[in-house]
């Protein structure tokens, strides 16, 4: 599976965080319980767009609706090197060409918009604080039980 290290997906506009580049590495380990979670991606993504996760889930065809579905899709692969049908099943029993082609479509709107890359830019920075969280409440949770 390909993992992500610490070079952001897209130029940042500013310079990152101590704790965004000790996220990105968290999530660049190959250890699954450190990757972001398909949960957590369509959380972000969601909170993000203002769309409820059960909406990314559904058959809506809204414009707002397919757009946030199909970054989940791309972050789901890009994060967890998920397979098409893979991810078609964790996001409401989709057909796996429809999410490949959902994936292919955000690749080429990256390309073609600066806005769209630099907003799945902190979208990505999102997740990332998201997985850093987790980490430190679960190492946070080991300690005490050491203790």
């Amino acid at each position: 599976m390909p993992t992500i290290g610490v070079t952001p997906l897209f130029p940042a506009p500013t310079e990152p965080t101590p704790d965004i580049e000790q996220a990105l590495e968290t999530i660049g380990k190959v250890f699954d319980g450190l990757r972001p979670t398909i949960t957590e991606i369509k959380q972000v993504v969601g909170d993000h767009y203002c769309i409820p996760t059960l909406d990314i889930d559904g058959p809506s065809r809204n414009m707002n609706v397919t757009f946030a579905r199909h970054v989940f899709w791309w972050f789901a692969r890009k994060f967890n090197g998920m397979s098409f049908p893979g991810i078609g099943q964790r996001s409401g029993g989709q057909d796996h060409t429809t999410v490949r082609h959902g994936v292919l479509r955000i690749e080429r709107v990256i390309l073609q918009s600066p806005l769209i890359a630099a907003e799945l830019e902190v979208i990505r920075r999102k997740i990332a604080q998201r997985v850093l969280l987790r980490n430190k409440r679960a190492q946070h949770g080991d300690h005490q039980a050491h203790n």
